[in-house]
């Protein structure tokens, strides 16, 4: 068996390419300005110069981003009996586990949100949606829209191109793995290769952890939002395992977003 803290699994993580999103808004900006003008010329000349300066500051903004994510990668690693996140290379590592905190794993489509670590809710979805206000509604449809174009203007381009580039399998764009911890906090792994999923596997057999065959477009919403659900207890301390009695009176301010 493979010692892994001799030679450990370490992934680089792409996914901090479009946790800056100059790029997603250059292109709103460079849109919003060609359509309402007929010729280049004519934004040149009108009111929407500006816009379009802005957009070619945060396009410049967006390559350098890309070039710092390059220069100083960020990844995962996998030991014997821990796993570390490092964001950008040189740096102490933001989180660190251990093994015997891995509940399962699984898959997902979208494993480019705000961080590649967070936390599930402890209740499920339709529990969430019943508990939750209107405003928590519009929200959280805003957030799954944002992921979704961000996802299907930049992201798929990207992995679809890399994919082609080093000659991998496209069925990889589905197999982003998502490790689910005891205390629901979660890693998102963008994978780009079939070796590093089939090394990832082969750790999992290796240390009897579950794999479940199940993939989900987007594991789980982030609590970025103008309208914070009052539901979500969100947490970046692996041992925070505390959940919340809920009360008819927290119900009820929940429900005005008065807390």
């Amino acid at each position: 068996m493979r010692d892994y803290d001799k030679e450990p699994i370490k992934i680089i993580d792409r996914a901090v390419y479009f946790q800056e999103k100059s790029l997603f808004l250059s292109i709103v900006l460079f849109y919003s300005a060609y359509t309402t003008n007929a010729t280049f010329m004519d934004i040149i000349k009108g009111d929407d110069l500006f816009m379009v300066l802005c957009a070619v500051a945060l396009f410049i903004a967006q390559i350098w981003w890309y070039a710092k994510c390059n220069f100083r990668a960020s990844y995962f690693t996998f030991y014997n009996d821990k796993l570390s996140y490092n964001f950008m290379q040189g740096t102490e590592p933001n989180k660190i586990c251990n093994l015997t905190d891995i509940d399962k794993i699984s898959f997902c489509v979208v494993s480019e949100l705000m961080d590649s670590f967070g936390r599930f809710h402890y209740l499920t979805s339709y529990e969430l949606y019943k508990k939750s206000s209107i405003g928590v509604h519009i929200g959280k449809l805003a957030l799954f829209l944002y992921y979704t174009i961000n996802f299907i203007l930049l992201v798929l381009p990207f992995k679809i191109f890399m994919l082609i580039k080093n000659k991998e399998p496209l069925s990889l764009l589905n197999k982003n793995v998502v490790i689910k911890f005891k205390n629901r906090n979660y890693f998102l792994i963008n994978i780009y290769s079939k070796r590093e999923l089939d090394e990832i596997l082969q750790y999992c057999k290796d240390k009897n952890i579950t794999v479940e065959q199940k993939t989900n477009f987007i594991p789980h919403w982030q609590n970025f939002t103008y309208f914070t659900d009052k539901n979500e207890i969100w947490s970046d301390d692996f041992g925070d395992t505390q959940v919340p009695k809920d009360t008819f009176k927290r119900k009820l301010r929940r429900f005005f977003s008065l807390d």
